[in-house]
């Protein structure tokens, strides 16, 4: 080394004798693209997740790396989970059917008891009139017509 602190001629032949000595390959490689950009967008996706989860996942979507036997396990599962969630769903809309049909029952119920209640105390609630008089000029009319024919 010289003393402005400039390596001289001789220090490089020295450092390129022994790298050659060495048998070291020292061609350079080609970069791998598919790789680097593999890195980049693991790194910015790991940036987008660490400031808002949910853009990063309608951004960058995630690559899967899964073998083909992973895969179809994923997809077997996936279809038993949506199997079992649509079976509860069923389950929950029949619970909730026989709990509005058993109040349209019990609605059903109290109306006939009404309508037994006016019919015993013999009010119509259309006329006014007792139900028993009511009927019995239905059926006096009813007598008229058969014995004309």
């Amino acid at each position: 080394m010289k003393g402005n602190g400039q390596p001289s001629i001789m220090d490089s032949n020295v450092v390129m004798d022994s790298l050659l000595a060495t048998g070291e390959d020292l061609s350079l490689d080609r970069p791998n693209i598919d790789q680097l950009r593999q890195d980049r967008m693991d790194r910015n996706r790991a940036v987008m997740e660490a400031l808002d989860p949910q853009a990063a996942k309608t951004t960058i979507p995630q690559v899967d790396n899964l073998s083909p036997a992973e895969h179809a396990a994923v997809c077997i599962q996936s279809h038993y989970r949506g199997h079992l969630g649509r079976k509860k769903y069923t389950e929950l809309l029949y619970q909730q059917f026989e709990k509005e049909e058993a109040l349209r029952y019990e609605k059903m119920q109290k109306q006939l008891e009404e309508g037994e209640l006016l019919v015993a105390k013999g009010i119509s609630e259309k006329s006014g009139r007792t139900i028993d008089t009511c009927y019995d000029k239905q059926c006096q009319a009813h007598r008229r017509i058969k014995a004309h024919k």
